[in-house]
């Protein structure tokens, strides 16, 4: 943990976030926050994996490596991606949270805001084959441009940190600021700053959108479809 405090206050500075406003996107106070920055205290497993997912750094990195020297694109991709907002119980388990197609543009409208996400229905995945450790979210899909699977089922997903480990030919919750919510297939673009979204029914042409239009890459895990008759 040699640089988790210097690698902290930059990231946080990066991210124009005060100790407050941090404290609260992972649910700890400022003191906290204050305390790990000077090294009085260190942060628990579980919050240096908040912070992780937070500023976009896996955690060797932020543990190991001076960021302040390196100058990586870590902040300028960690802005793109942006700030996460995520439901932790009392016990510091974070849980899932459902974003229904009625509040998908509340969502899109407030991301930014963690009362949004706790207005939302959130709730534990129990499924054994979702890792604990994981940010997971539940988004319902509208429309057929992702035939078989069908207008109003939800797409189980978990928070991806960084666009670059994006899996080409893999499906995917995007969230931009343009198109807001879309669930597409992401391809390779000739171009390295923008991905090609594909949808499975080639009714619809794929499209491009450049990374600094993505708020949000969630990686699709599940289906769950309560229209089974059709």
């Amino acid at each position: 943990m040699k640089y988790l405090a210097s690698n902290l206050k930059y990231l946080r500075t990066e991210f124009l976030l005060s100790q407050k406003k941090l404290g609260e996107r992972i649910n700890i106070s400022a003191s906290s926050i204050g305390c790990y920055e000077k090294e009085r205290s260190t942060p628990s497993l579980r919050n240096i994996q908040k912070l992780s997912t937070t500023f976009g750094v896996d955690i060797d990195t932020l543990l190991h490596v001076d960021l302040t020297t390196e100058h990586r694109e870590i902040s300028r991709e960690g802005k793109n991606i942006r700030v996460l907002p995520i439901v932790v119980e009392s016990d510091n388990k974070e849980k899932a949270s459902i974003v229904p197609a009625k509040a998908a543009a509340g969502y899109t409208e407030g991301y930014a805001e963690p009362q949004f996400v706790s207005s939302l229905v959130n709730f534990d995945l129990p499924f054994p084959e979702l890792q604990k450790e994981q940010t997971y979210r539940v988004f319902q899909i509208t429309g057929d441009s992702m035939l078989p699977i069908k207008n109003n089922s939800y797409v189980i997903t978990s928070y991806l940190q960084n666009w670059r480990d994006v899996k080409f030919g893999s499906c995917y919750i995007v969230l931009t600021k343009e198109d807001g919510i879309v669930f597409k297939r992401i391809e390779k673009s000739e171009s390295t700053h923008r991905l090609r979204m594909t949808s499975d029914n080639d009714q619809y042409d794929p499209y491009e959108i450049h990374i600094n239009d993505i708020k949000e890459i969630w990686v699709a895990k599940g289906i769950i479809d309560f229209d089974l008759d059709s």
